[in-house]
């Protein structure tokens, strides 16, 4: 066409043109086209329109040429461009990819034209880097929809490809699916007649992949490999899968495509090129030999779940008549009736743990409809920490750990700590948390108690005399129910000291909890023990107050009586100071006390002036 030549786009682009009737028109088609890697991706989406009715009815592009279409933010756009047929039949979506990002853009061609501001989503993988001079080579690969436009696949050439659901009444794509599959360079993509399998091929690795989108989580198959470099695939009219694969003068094929990846049946020499030779692309065309749009079917179900647990289950079937049927069969026999259930959604109990098929079958008017899903059921860890209670006493420690919690658990004890052992020594409730890898817990708690220590006293070291034997040690009181055990394992309260030694004394209060002192006793032979029975406080200097010899004189107490029994004097801690001053002289009467070791001395002295 004279006026067909457009500056801007570069004819290396994965989806460079696509050549769309338009909804309004029986002579006039959009020309959209996409800039390539090469070129920077400078170009983004434009759109011209072929009209057929001028050059005598030749056609040509009229005064509707290159128009750029604006992308959201201006962001450069990759080579994906492909169109989706909308439900009513009439319009399109024109889908195109944002390079830097993981947006899509869908815009509306209607008997009005182009819609300028297209719907956007948020998903899948962030097309961004690779090679090429511009280092923006994972801008390259197809963008394709099945045949009912409920599915989308997005080839991205060195990261992966990622699976979709559309909706072709909004534009909205949501669901996003990545595919288990390792390629260096993932390239052309198609969908089974049925969109019940999707083909990608890997343009390096010279070879074909089929993923069968029935499954879950999805995963490809090697197919085979029709020669060098395999680069596009196109679904024609007749529902065979041709294949560009480069210098070829043939199109390979997969006959079957609606079979595994062992029946598709692909060969070589699938459709003569005669003396020509394929590159590495096909035209571009839209899900344009779909059928009328049948019921789909999707399944909301956790990848995994524990024993015991309510594990819900949730379908969504679209575009379907009215009346439909769910049969579900939960893979558990063995739970009777249970293992059944006839509502779009429901809910099962697993008792045992393994791992299980769900399948549910979907009757329609239209079809029958099936999908199955393998779900991962765990057992919930047996966490035992001993005893629901724990004493420990003041300063000391206890260690919890649950021993037979099996390896590969996550720990998390109730004061945010993660490690399979907690060292305690605060009072308090400690729980346990084990959690498996599937995310199944199981729990124990622990109240620990602190008692505090008895406090034990016995006295200072001590030197005595040999006449004050024997001593008696005991320690300060000790609350109700506590025991005893001195150095010879005796268990007495008090404990007589006879000889030069270390005495030790350890208490144990009714909580269990244990103290200890010792004292050190040095017994010498001092002066012979004599208590004065005369004094004489006339003021000469000699005799003149009740001196204790051979005794330590603090450690007694003492008590002096008249004749007739009454109390003259007493002193807790006598300092040999009695003088019997304002007393008459005669006899008075002594008691002396040791506290300590509860020996008693009493007599009289006579005071003479």
């Amino acid at each position: 066409m004279p006026n067909g030549i457009l500056a801007h786009s570069h004819v290396s682009a994965t989806q460079s043109a696509l050549l769309l009737p338009s909804p309004g028109s029986s002579s006039q088609q959009y020309l959209f086209t996409v800039d390539a890697v090469d070129n920077n991706l400078v170009g983004g989406l434009r759109y011209s329109i072929v009209d057929m009715t001028l050059r005598g009815g030749l056609g040509d592009i009229g005064a509707v040429k290159e128009v750029a279409v604006p992308a959201p933010n201006n962001v450069k756009l990759t080579e994906k461009l492909t169109a989706v047929r909308h439900t009513n039949g009439r319009d399109y979506w024109i889908v195109v990819h944002a390079y830097g990002s993981n947006a899509f853009f869908s815009y509306l061609l209607t008997a009005s034209g182009l819609t300028m501001t297209p719907v956007v989503s948020n998903l899948g993988t962030v097309h961004v880097g690779g090679g090429g001079s511009f280092g923006n080579g994972n801008a390259v690969g197809y963008l394709r929809a099945s045949p009912d436009g409920r599915r989308l696949a997005s080839a991205i050439r060195e990261v992966g490809l990622d699976v979709f659901d559309f909706n072709p009444s909004t534009g909205q794509i949501s669901n996003f699916q990545p595919v288990n599959i390792s390629a260096p360079y993932y390239y052309g993509l198609e969908f089974s007649p049925d969109g019940s399998k999707l083909y990608v091929t890997d343009l390096t690795g010279n070879s074909i992949r089929q993923v069968n989108l029935l499954a879950s989580p999805l995963s490809a198959q090697y197919v085979g490999s029709p020669g060098n470099y395999t680069g596009a695939i196109v679904r024609g009219p007749d529902n065979v899968l041709y294949v560009a694969v480069e210098q070829s003068t043939f199109l390979a094929a997969i006959t079957n495509p609606n079979g595994t990846a062992v029946t598709c049946g692909l060969v070589a020499s699938g459709a003569s090129l005669g003396t020509r030779r394929a590159r590495q692309g096909l035209p571009n065309f839209p899900n344009r030999y779909a059928k009328p749009l049948l019921p789909t079917l999707a399944l909301s179900i956790p990848a995994n779940a524990c024993v015991g647990s309510v594990v819900p289950v949730s379908s969504t079937l679209s575009n379907a008549p009215a009346g439909a049927t769910y049969a579900w069969d939960f893979g558990d026999p063995s739970s009777g009736v249970f293992n059944t259930a006839t509502t779009p959604t429901a809910a099962h109990v697993y008792q045992t743990f393994g791992i299980y098929t769900i399948t549910l079958t979907v009757i329609t008017t239209a079809g029958v409809l099936t999908r199955q899903y393998t779900i991962t059921v765990g057992t919930i860890p047996v966490v035992n920490l001993g005893p629901p209670q724990r004493t420990i006493c003041a300063g000391e420690s206890v260690t919890l750990s649950s021993p037979s919690t099996p390896a590969g658990m996550a720990y998390h004890w109730s004061d945010g700590s993660t490690s399979p052992a907690l060292e305690v020594r605060q009072a308090g409730l400690y729980v346990l948390r084990v959690t498996t890898p599937l995310g199944c817990s199981g729990y124990d708690s622990v109240e620990v108690q602190v008692q505090p220590r008895p406090t034990v006293r016995l006295r200072a070291d001590t030197t005595l005399c040999q006449q004050a034997l024997p001593l008696l040690l005991q320690a300060n009181a000790q609350p109700a129910g506590s025991t005893y055990r001195w150095q010879d394992g005796s268990t007495a309260a008090t404990f007589a000291v006879r000889i030069s030694g270390t005495y030790r004394l350890e208490v144990r209060n009714a909580q269990g909890c244990t103290a200890r002192d010792s004292v050190a006793v040095t017994v010498d032979a001092c002066v012979p023990m004599r208590i004065p029975n005369i004094i004489t406080p006339n003021g000469d200097g000699a005799n003149q107050t009740f001196v204790l010899q051979g005794l330590v004189a603090p450690e007694w107490s003492i008590r002096i009586y008249n004749r007739w029994g009454r109390e003259v004097y007493q002193h807790a801690q006598y300092d040999n100071s009695w003088a019997a001053e304002g007393l008459a002289d005669g006899v008075y009467y002594y008691l002396l006390t040791n506290p300590q070791t509860g020996q008693r001395y009493k007599g009289w002295v006579e005071v003479l002036r």
